[in-house]
C-alpha cells in the first residue's frame, strides 16, 4: 500500500514538474515573439489593474510584482494608475488588502486625464500601437478582448493554475507576418535601385 502511494505521489510530483517545464517554454516562446517584434524588453513595464491584483491576494500572494517577476522570468516594474486606487477606494473593506498590495506598486501617471474608469485609463495608455511597450495584467475579459485587437499588447491573467502570458493570436501572427513580407520588399527594392544605380555607372 506504501509502495502505490509512493509511486502515485512519485507520478504527480513529475506531472506537475512537466507542465511547470511546458508553461515556462511557452512564456519563453511569447517573450521571444514580443522582443524580436516589437523590441519589449527587460525590466518588462507592466500596467496592474485592481482585479487582477485581487486575483493574486485573494491566493495568498500580496505581492504582485514578485508574481509578475517569476511569470516573466525577469526584472519587471509594475505599475498601476490613480484609477485603479480611486475605485478600489470605492469597493469597501472587502477589498482593503487589494488596495494595499496595489498601493505598493509604481503609480503611473496617465496622459489621458479625462478617462473615468482604470480599464478606460489603461486604454488611453496603450493607445493604438503600445509604443511605451507594457504589458497589462487584468482580470477582466472585455479588456483583454479590447486590448487584444491591438498590435503588441502582451496580456497577463491569473488562473486556478496560477498566472499566465497570453500567446499571441492568430490574428498578430498575421499582422506581424505581412509587416515582415512589407518589409522585406521594401528593402528588396532599395536594394535593386542600388543595383541599378552601379549598373549605370
Amino acid at each position: 500500500e506504501r509502495g502505490r502511494e509512493c509511486s502515485r505521489a512519485a507520478r504527480c510530483w513529475r506531472d506537475r514538474s512537466s507542465m511547470r517545464i511546458k508553461r515556462h517554454k511557452a512564456v519563453r516562446k511569447t517573450l521571444r515573439f514580443f522582443h524580436v517584434n516589437f523590441g519589449f524588453r527587460e525590466p518588462y513595464k507592466v500596467l496592474v489593474d485592481g482585479n487582477f491584483v485581487h486575483a493574486v491576494v485573494a491566493s495568498g500572494n500580496g505581492d504582485v510584482e514578485a508574481t509578475l517577476s517569476k511569470l516573466l522570468m525577469g526584472n519587471v516594474r509594475a505599475f498601476t494608475t490613480r484609477h485603479t486606487l480611486h475605485e478600489l477606494q470605492g469597493m469597501g473593506r472587502e477589498y482593503r488588502a487589494t488596495l494595499e498590495g496595489a498601493r505598493r506598486l509604481e503609480r503611473h501617471k496617465c496622459s489621458h486625464d479625462k478617462a473615468q474608469t482604470a480599464a478606460e485609463a489603461i486604454k488611453g495608455e496603450i493607445g493604438d500601437r503600445n509604443e511605451s511597450h507594457f504589458f497589462v495584467a487584468t482580470q477582466d475579459k472585455d479588456l483583454q478582448r479590447y486590448l487584444s485587437k491591438v498590435p503588441a499588447v502582451p496580456i497577463i491573467f491569473k488562473t486556478v493554475n496560477g498566472v499566465s502570458l497570453q500567446k499571441p493570436g492568430v490574428g498578430l501572427q498575421n499582422y506581424v507576418k505581412r509587416a515582415s513580407e512589407a518589409k522585406m520588399g521594401v528593402q528588396d527594392y532599395e536594394k535593386g535601385m542600388v543595383g541599378m544605380g552601379a549598373a549605370r555607372e
